[in-house]
C-alpha cells in the first residue's frame, strides 16, 4: 500500500475555489491506469515543504506556494537518476542470452530504464495548461525562470 501526491501546479496564480480536488479525478485515466483512489485529505504545507525538498537546488521558492527554476536546475534535480539510468542501460547491455530469455531477466531491467528516466509511481504535477503526468516530465518540460504556482495537493493510492 503506497501513497503520493499530486500537485496542482499553475502559471498563474490559483485561487483556492479554483483549486484541484480528488473528485476531479473520478472516471479520469490516471485513477484507471495508475492510482487505485484520489482523497483530498491533505496537508498542503507539509506537502509543500516535501516538494521543495525533492526539488532541493533545482528550484527557488519565491514564497510558500511558488517557485522558479533554476538555471541548471534539470541537471540538478535528474543527476541522480542520470546514474540509475546508465546502470540500468549497462545491465541491460552486458545481459547474456539466458536472462534475455529468462521472463524476468529483461522486464527487470526495462522497468529499471524506464523508471530512472520517469517514475510513474511518484509524484505528480496536475496543471490547468496539460494533462496529469509525472513531476519528472513537468522538470524535464519546465520553463528555466518561469514561476510555478501551486495550488491543491491530493494523496494517491497506487
Amino acid at each position: 500500500m503506497s501513497h503520493s501526491r499530486i500537485y496542482q501546479i499553475s502559471t498563474k496564480p490559483i485561487l483556492e475555489e479554483d483549486y484541484l480536488l480528488a473528485d476531479d479525478f473520478i472516471n479520469h485515466w490516471f485513477t484507471n491506469t495508475i492510482a487505485d483512489y484520489v482523497d483530498d485529505d491533505t496537508d498542503r504545507g507539509a506537502d509543500i515543504r516535501s516538494l521543495k525538498e525533492k526539488l532541493g537546488d533545482s528550484a527557488k521558492f519565491e514564497s510558500e506556494d511558488s517557485f522558479v527554476i533554476q538555471p541548471g536546475g534539470k541537471e540538478m534535480y535528474f543527476q541522480k537518476a542520470y546514474g540509475l539510468f546508465k546502470n540500468a542501460c549497462l545491465k541491460a547491455v552486458l545481459m547474456d542470452f539466458s536472462e534475455f530469455v529468462s521472463s524476468n531477466g529483461l522486464s527487470i531491467v526495462m522497468y529499471s530504464i524506464d523508471n530512472a528516466y520517469c517514475d510513474k509511481y511518484s509524484i505528480y504535477v496536475s496543471p490547468d495548461e496539460f494533462e496529469t503526468i509525472p513531476l519528472d516530465e513537468f522538470i524535464r518540460s519546465a520553463e528555466l525562470g518561469k514561476r510555478y504556482f501551486i495550488g491543491n495537493t491530493l494523496d494517491y493510492h497506487f
